[in-house]
C-alpha cells in the first residue's frame, strides 16, 4: 500500500498521469466497478467499549493482506457524502500501481447513509449465521461473521438467546447509529412483516410458536424501538443475494433452488421475487407443487435419498453425502442419483420454460453429488428444449445472509415491501 498523501499532492500526482478528461473517464469506469474491490481492503472501525485494540490489530492484518485487483478503486467516505478521495489501482503493463484522486464530492446513491451497516442473518436448522454488510460499497464485511449452533428445540429464551448473542457479536465492529437495521432470511411458516414465529407440525423450533422474534432480540439486546427489523423467506433471501451480487447478478429473470433438507426455491424478475404471476407457482415456489404420489419436497430434498437407500440396501445413513460416497462405487446406488436428476429436470423445466428463467442458480448441501445428478438433470432439460444456463451458487452461504440484508436499503425496501406481505 502506498502511504496516504494530501489532497494537494494527490491530484498533482494524478494529473502526471492523466489528463484531466482521462481523469474522469477513468475515474467513472473504476467507481462503477468499486465493489469488485477484495473487502480485506476496506477499513471499519471498532468503536465498542473494549474492543479497540482488536480492531487496531484487525485493521493493521487488513493492510497487511489487503489485495490489488485492477480496475477497482475504493470510496473512503461515510454519511450520506463520499468524500473527494478514491484511490485507484491500475495497470501499467505488468506493475501494478496506485494513485489517489481528487473527484470532489458525490451524494451517496442510497439515502441516509449515516445508517450504511445492515445485518443480514440466516436462520438455519440448527444454526444462526449473520455478518455486518455494507449498503454503500455492496459488499460483506468478513470479519464481522458469526456462526453458532443452535438447539432447535430449546425453549423460546434459549433460542433468541443464540441468535441475539450472534447478532451483538456481529455489531460490535461499529457504532448502533450506523446501522441501519436488522434483516432475517427465516424459514416457514413465519409471519414476515409482524416477525412473529408460526412454527408448528415442523421438526424445529416449535418452542417459538407465537413469539414475536423481533421484541425478542431487541429486548436483549437493549436496540431502539427505531431500529428496523426485517424478514424474508430463507429461500427468497438466498435468490436475492445471488441476483443482487452472485451468479445472477446481471440478469433480469432468474431462478434460484436450494437443495438440502427441503426444496427451496424462488423466481426473480428485476431483482424482486415474483410471489403471484401467471408465469410462476403460487407463492413464487416449487415445494408444494404436486409431483407424481406426493409434492416436489417429497422428490426432490435429502429425505428422497435416505428413504430410497434404504428401500434399496435395507441400511439406513443420514445424508446425501454418505450416499453419494458409496454412488461412486456401486452403479445399483448411483442410479438413485440419474433418477433424481432425471425427475428434477422433467419438473423444473416446464416452470423455466414459462418462466423464461436467464439463468437457474443451485445452492445447498446436495452440491457436492452434482457429479452424480446433473448430467441427467441437464438431458432432461436439453429434451424439454430449456435454453436456461445452469450456475451454482457463487455466494454460498453467504447468499441469504446478503439477500437479507438488502430489505434494509431504502430504496429496494418501497419496492419489495408488498410483495413481503404475501410471503408465506
Amino acid at each position: 500500500m502506498v502511504s496516504a498523501v494530501t489532497r494537494g499532492q494527490a491530484f498533482s500526482r494524478a494529473s502526471t498521469k492523466f489528463s484531466t478528461s482521462a481523469l474522469s473517464e477513468v475515474s467513472m469506469k473504476l467507481v462503477r466497478s468499486a465493489r469488485e474491490y477484495n473487502a480485506s481492503g476496506m477499513t471499519w472501525a471498532v468503536k465498542a467499549k473494549g474492543e479497540r485494540r482488536k480492531a487496531k490489530e484487525r485493521r493493521k492484518k487488513k493492510e497487511e493482506r489487503g489485495k490489488i485487483r485492477e480496475g477497482v478503486c475504493v470510496f473512503m467516505g461515510s454519511g450520506n457524502i463520499i468524500r473527494t478521495n478514491i484511490r485507484v489501482y491500475y495497470r501499467d503493463s505488468d506493475v501494478i500501481k496506485q494513485i489517489t484522486i481528487f473527484t470532489g464530492i458525490k451524494q451517496n446513491p442510497i439515502t441516509n447513509m449515516s445508517h450504511k451497516y445492515a445485518v443480514g442473518t440466516d436462520i438455519g436448522g440448527s444454526h444462526i449465521s449473520c455478518a455486518l454488510i455494507d449498503l454503500e460499497h455492496q459488499m460483506i464485511l468478513p470479519e464481522s461473521r458469526v456462526t453458532l449452533p443452535v438447539d432447535n428445540k430449546a425453549s423460546a429464551d434459549e433460542i433468541i438467546g443464540v441468535w441475539a448473542e450472534a447478532i451483538g457479536e456481529a455489531i460490535l465492529g461499529i457504532e448502533i447509529g450506523e446501522m441501519a437495521g436488522i434483516g432475517f432470511a427465516m424459514p416457514g411458516p413465519f409471519d414476515y412483516m409482524k416477525g412473529i414465529a408460526l412454527f408448528e407440525r415442523v421438526e424445529k423450533y416449535l418452542g417459538l410458536y407465537g413469539v414475536n422474534v423481533t421484541e425478542g432480540i431487541r429486548k436483549m439486546l437493549k436496540l431502539s424501538p427505531k431500529l428496523s427489523f426485517r424478514y424474508m423467506n430463507d429461500a427468497t433471501a438466498f435468490a436475492v443475494g445471488e441476483a443482487w451480487l452472485g451468479s445472477a447478478e446481471g440478469t433480469r429473470k432468474s431462478v434460484a433452488i436450494t437443495l438440502g433438507t427441503g426444496f427451496g426455491s424462488a423466481f426473480i424478475d428485476g431483482g424482486l421475487p415474483v410471489v403471484e404471476r401467471e408465469d410462476t407457482p403460487q407463492m413464487g415456489c416449487v415445494w408444494h407443487l404436486p409431483f407424481k404420489e406426493g409434492i416436489a419436497d417429497d422428490y426432490f430434498s435429502t429425505r428422497w435419498f435416505v428413504k430410497n437407500y434404504a428401500a434399496l440396501t435395507g441400511e439406513t445413513l443420514p445424508g446425501v453425502r454418505e450416499i453419494a460416497d458409496i454412488a461412486r462405487k456401486d452403479p445399483k446406488v448411483a442410479a438413485l442419483f440419474v433418477e433424481y436428476g432425471t425427475n428434477a429436470g422433467a419438473f423444473l423445466g416446464e416452470w423455466l420454460n414459462r418462466f423464461e428463467a436467464e439463468v437457474l442458480v443451485i445452492g445447498g448441501n446436495m452440491a457436492g453429488a452434482a457429479d452424480l445428478f446433473m448430467p441427467a438433470f441437464q438431458r432432461s432439460l436439453d429434451s424439454m428444449d430449456c435454453k436456461t444456463r445452469i450456475a451454482w451458487s457463487e455466494l454460498k452461504e453467504d447468499a441469504a445472509i446478503i439477500g437479507s440484508a438488502r430489505l434494509l436499503d431504502p430504496a429496494y425496501w418501497t419496492k419489495i415491501y408488498s410483495l413481503v406481505e404475501k410471503m408465506n
